[in-house]
């Protein structure tokens, strides 16, 4: 008979004490003796926590578990709490106590990954359901709420909501079943929907489409929502298509944040409907969410009309191609208040780069973060850097690893190099080059005094190599900034650097009957 398992209030109890009497005796002859009281709440508390985690297990998705299977998995947990209690000592530090050390209206149950129960949750949330504080934030993440525990929840969260402005719900419905877990998101969610939110995170919750609209009374009404979290949540694109629907008019959203979705082509249209709704939107991401051509030219087109607006972008890790670059060159040329973008790892390729570079080059934002690694730059995009790096004097990081910009490319990047006075960060490694190339970039930066890093790692350089590189960097007092070399690879021949530069033009040269096209469509726009 499929029935869940379950233990009497009267074997509980016997449980209870069993562990009491143990932890007793451990305690002491570990020499870390606890008082009656103590041992009494700790032994109840911990069998109240591996009775909720048998209880999750012990429930799949249309059935229940072999009650000895559920059995095995409380005697298991049960053990683990007590070891773990008792490595403690008297030192009774937990996530609860932990919380006496947060900001003024703060509360953050953030530690020890959790089945939180009905009384657990009464415990973790004391200073909502009874303080006298006003609270502003909240975070919930690493505690799994059930339907009990999140009643609890919904009744704390009531009881601050009208100084409530900052919800990270990030992780709060673990290893639940699908129904509880969406029975514990509209409850939590009702709660918050009373509360005047400014910032909502959603990440890491197996919600899917079912989980958003469950979780949507939390954020669909919200007049004040300005930051919207959905990283890792299964946004396919009936999620992006649910939020669009759910996001009418989200006219204060400031900071919209998609990441690790399956979201597609089709589910980036989704959202850039509506994005073409948010008039105040400053940053947006959507990063590993499969997005390609034609979704991120749905995307850059969207943005474009937010472009005096537009303050962050980042689509990392997406296969968008070189083929949505008209779309994302009219964007970058309607935003001149950009300071982040990352387009790592896009498939802009060469000349798609020098491109970008170039643009950026004409509106001069104030760009301070510069993402472009794994895009396969070249000679092109070496030739943009050197002319554009000097007019973007607000960079403080520069990604550029693992391209093919050669040891020619890198003493052509170089150049540009001085006239960043504020640059914290510049990554070149894994970029096929040799001495010339990293003697050029140390010589660059060595009087850079507000850089911390530099990486040059995965390329190839001689011992010799490096010790010059050293020297320089050492004779300016800048030896602290060289990343690791751990994964330098030694040249594979005696091959002078004048022989190697050959054979980099050699290459460049039939890289460019393959890049003819492009360049040609980018002539119009005067970018090539």
């Amino acid at each position: 008979m499929d029935t869940p398992w379950s233990l009497t209030a009267e074997q509980r109890a016997d449980t209870v004490a069993r562990i009491r009497a143990n932890m007793a005796s451990m305690a002491f002859f570990a020499k870390t003796p606890l008082n009656d009281a103590e041992l009494s709440a700790e032994a109840a508390k911990l069998e109240a926590k591996a009775y909720a985690v048998a209880g999750v297990q012990g429930t799949v998705t249309n059935c229940h578990r072999p009650h000895a299977e559920t059995l095995q998995a409380y005697i298991s947990k049960l053990s683990q709490l007590v070891l773990e209690r008792l490595a403690l000592g008297s030192d009774s530090s937990t996530d609860a106590s932990q919380a006496a050390a947060q900001p003024t209206g703060h509360v953050d149950l953030t530690g020890t990954r959790e089945f939180l129960t009905a009384e657990g949750a009464e415990e973790v949330l004391a200073p909502m359901l009874t303080g006298t504080e006003p609270i502003t934030r909240i975070k919930f993440s690493t505690k799994s709420f059930g339907a009990d525990a999140s009643a609890v929840a919904a009744r704390a969260i009531a009881r601050v909501a009208e100084t409530l402005t900052h919800a990270d719900m990030a992780d709060i419905i673990a290893g639940r079943p699908e129904e509880e877990a969406l029975r514990s998101l509209r409850t939590i969610a009702e709660a918050l929907s009373r509360a005047p939110l400014v910032e909502l995170d959603l990440s890491d919750n197996a919600l899917g489409e079912k989980g958003i609209r469950a979780a949507a009374a939390a954020f669909a009404n919200q007049t004040t929502l300005e930051r919207l979290a959905f990283g890792n949540v299964g946004c396919s694109v009936h999620g992006c298509a649910a939020l669009d629907e759910l996001l009418p008019a989200p006219a204060a959203l400031r900071a919209l944040r998609l990441y690790n979705n399956m979201s597609g082509d089709e589910g980036a249209r989704h959202i850039a409907a509506l994005l073409r709704r948010a008039p105040a939107l400053q940053e947006f991401s959507m990063v590993s969410s499969r997005v390609g051509t034609d979704g991120g030219a749905a995307l850059f087109a969207a943005l474009a009309g937010r472009g005096d607006t537009l303050l962050s972008l980042d689509l990392h890790d997406n296969p968008i191609t070189h083929e949505a670059l008209p779309q994302l060159l009219n964007l970058l040329a309607a935003a001149p208040k950009l300071r982040v973008l990352n387009l790592t790892d896009t498939g802009l390729g060469d000349a798609g780069t020098a491109a970008v570079l170039r643009t950026l080059g004409k509106v001069q934002p104030p760009l301070e973060s510069l993402h472009l690694a794994l895009n396969e730059l070249a000679r092109r995009s070496a030739g943009a850097l050197a002319e554009v790096l000097p007019r973007l004097t607000s960079l403080r990081e520069l990604d550029l690893r693992e391209n093919e910009l050669g040891s020619r490319g890198l003493v052509q990047a170089a150049l540009g190099i001085p006239r960043l006075a504020s640059l914290e960060r510049l990554d070149l490694s894994a970029n096929q080059s040799r001495r010339s190339g990293a003697l050029a970039v140390a010589d660059a930066v060595s009087s850079l005094k507000s850089l911390t890093f530099l990486g040059l790692d995965e390329n190839e350089f001689s011992e010799e190599a490096i010790a010059e590189i050293e020297g320089i960097l050492a004779q300016h007092e800048q030896s602290r900034v060289l990343g690791t070399l751990e994964e330098n690879m030694e040249p594979s021949d005696d091959e002078d650097e004048t022989e190697e530069e050959d054979e980099e033009d050699e290459d460049e040269g039939m890289a460019d009957g393959e890049d003819d096209a492009l360049a040609a469509s980018l002539g119009g726009l005067g970018l090539n």
